[in-house]
Order: C-alpha cells, then structure tokens, then sequence
C-alpha cells in the first residue's frame, strides 16, 4: 500500500475530511487530496506529524514491515516459483510474475532474490517482435547484480545473460568488456584438477570428467548454432548430426548424457522457425520416443537446480511417464500450432492421450 492510500485509510477511519486534516496540517486541502491520489508526497518534516495524529508509527505510515520483511519476499519469490515449476510458460504466466516481482522489488530494493528472479523471468522474453524495453530492463539488472556480487560462478550468469541481449540493446561493446572479464572455462579447471591427482585411478576419473565437460561446452556451441544462428534447414541438419556423431563417438553409456533429451525438441523448435516442419516432426517424434521409453524427466525445469541433471523418479515411473505425455501434447499446443493438423502430429498427441488414459485408468 503507498503513503497515500495508508492516509486516506487513516483519514477515513478516523471520520474526518481532508479539509480537517489540512486545517490540523497546516497544509491546503489540495495538498492532501494530491497525498491520497499518490499525485505528490508530504514533506518529510510532516511525516512524524501525521504519523502521531493517527497514533502510527511511521514505518506502519511508509508501509515498513520489519518483522514480516521476509514472509512477504518469500511471498513473492513464490510467484516466481510457481512460474518456474510450469511446463507451459505462456506470456500471460510470464506476464504476471513480471509484475509480482516488480512490486516486490518496489516494496523490497534490497531483496536481492527477487532482482536475480526477474532478471531471469525478463531473459525468458521470447516475443516477437520482442519487447525491447524488457530487454534492457533485464540488462540494467544484470549490471547491478554484477557489481553486487563477490560470487565468480554467479557474476558469471549474469555478464552471460547480459552479452545475450546486448547486441539487441545498444549494449555491445560494453557486452565485451563485460565477457572479457570472464575467468577460463570449467572444464580447463577441470584439466588442472587432473594433473593435481597423485593416485592414478583418481586422475584418471578427473580427466574423463574433463573430457564431459569439454564435450558439454562443444555440445551447448553446436545447440547454439543450432536455435539461435540463421541456418538454413539443411544446414541446421548438418549441424544436429555432427553433434550427435562426435557424441557416439565419445560415450558408449547413454546414461552419461541423457540430460540431453531435451536437445529433440529444441531442435525440433530451430527447423519449425526455419519453415522446415517435415523435418520438425522428425524430432518431435524422437522426443516423444525418449520421453516416454527411454529417460523419464519428471520436471525439466529443475535442471539446473539439479546441476542440468533430469530428476528422475524411479519410484514412480509409471507416473512420471504419464507427466511426460501430458507435457509433450501441452507443449505441442503452445509451440507448434501451425502443425497441429498434420496426421503424424495428431498421431503423437493420441498416444500421448493413450498413456495418460492408461495410468489413470489402471494406475500402472
């Protein structure tokens, strides 16, 4: 609640009039009626006036909850929470969170939580045409968290996360500034910690270690290209299956890379975006074969709290598949609905149906 409404909250239960509380103010009437319609703000000398008239005090007057501080930005990183946790991310859902954690930070301007989560909620700005003045909202946060943290690893995810839309921005050769500062790579840190190791089973396991990491960074480079370059379909072909040669030729245990299986899809979104949807449904169906036969994921977005590892629930796996199917076809909906018509499409959101329909017909 702004000071303006607490005044009128105040003034209203008390039963006067604004021409009384600006008689005993020593102000105008206009005056209070600009107060109440957040138009102007009372002089700070006057605070502790109103504040005793209305027997307040005058962090109750400014809206200052001290001891409820952190309820109410758990409150709001909540909101957040719950947009994180959705599959479907529509521009609505992203909408509202936006505006949660902009109210929390008015409220809040040192809830650092809630800076880093709309930070990352405005980076997820995929409009088109997209939403310029969101953008460099999202850079200045960047900017502030930069400055703020002592933390490497995550002055590194904000510099990373403002060079991706500098080049939008004006903001480029300060993007490049800002990347030079980066330190070397994880899996160079990684080569190093191996040559530390005495015991050679040790330093053995710490160079294959090295060698994931080093794939990782190739694999994200490839995938890079993939989403975000300007690739013709047969190119972005080319691409997908180098990197899925140089992979086979790397790991012989699918398991070491299966946090990967969302890769399909995203690729699947590259060849749509091209035009190219025989190619789209290609992928789609190889992603729906994975998730629902292969690597159940339980929920994607816990990926990177879980280190970009799927959260697999083997307990339940029965239910994660069935979770699985109804995300597929949610997803389907919103990202592909230029294709929905298309026999093999509609093919895969009935099996998707049939899984579904199994579980909670027999609860396998």
């Amino acid at each position: 609640m702004t000071l303006g409404k607490k005044v009128r909250e105040l003034r209203i239960t008390k039963g006067i009039t604004q021409e009384k509380l600006a008689q005993l103010l020593m102000v105008s009437p206009q005056a209070v009626s600009r107060w109440e319609t957040d138009a102007a703000m009372p002089d700070i000398a006057l605070l502790a006036s109103i504040a005793n008239y209305f027997e307040v005090t005058t962090d109750e007057l400014l809206g200052v909850d001290i001891p409820n501080k952190k309820e109410k930005i758990k409150e709001y990183a909540e909101e957040y929470g719950k947009f994180a946790s959705t599959i479907q991310k529509t521009e609505v859902l992203r909408q509202h969170t936006i505006r949660k954690l902009r109210e929390g930070l008015r409220l809040y301007p040192d809830a650092k939580i809630l800076k880093q989560q709309l930070t990352t909620t405005l980076w997820m700005n995929t409009e088109v045409p997209a939403d310029m003045e969101e953008k460099k909202e999202m850079c200045r946060l960047c900017k502030e968290l930069i400055e703020e943290t002592t933390d490497i690893k995550e002055k590194c995810r904000y510099i990373s996360l403002y060079c991706s839309y500098a080049r939008f921005t004006g903001n480029s050769e300060e993007g490049r500034v800002l990347a030079g500062m980066l330190p070397e790579t994880a899996y160079t840190r990684q080569r190093f910690l191996a040559l530390c190791c005495e015991d050679d089973g040790e330093r053995n396991e710490q160079l294959y270690e090295y060698m994931r990491s080093s794939w990782g960074a190739l694999r994200d480079a490839m995938l890079l290209l993939i989403i975000d370059g300007k690739n013709s379909p047969e190119e972005i072909l080319k691409i997908r299956k180098k990197q899925e040669e140089i992979r086979g030729i790397l790991f012989d245990r699918d398991d070491i890379v299966k946090y990967e299986d969302f890769d399909e899809y995203k690729v699947a979104k590259a060849f749509y975006k091209s035009g190219d949807f025989g190619r789209t449904i290609d992928y789609l169906e190889i992603c729906f074969k994975k998730w629902t036969e292969r690597h159940p994921i339980k929920n994607v977005s816990s990926w990177w709290e879980r280190g970009r590892e799927p959260y697999l629930d083997n307990n339940e796996p029965a239910k994660v598949i069935k979770g699985n199917a109804e995300d597929f076809i949610k997803l389907l909906k919103t990202d592909f609905s230029m294709i929905l018509s298309d026999e093999r499409i509609i093919s895969l959101i009935e099996k998707a149906n049939q899984i579904v329909l199994s579980y909670e017909s027999n609860k396998i």
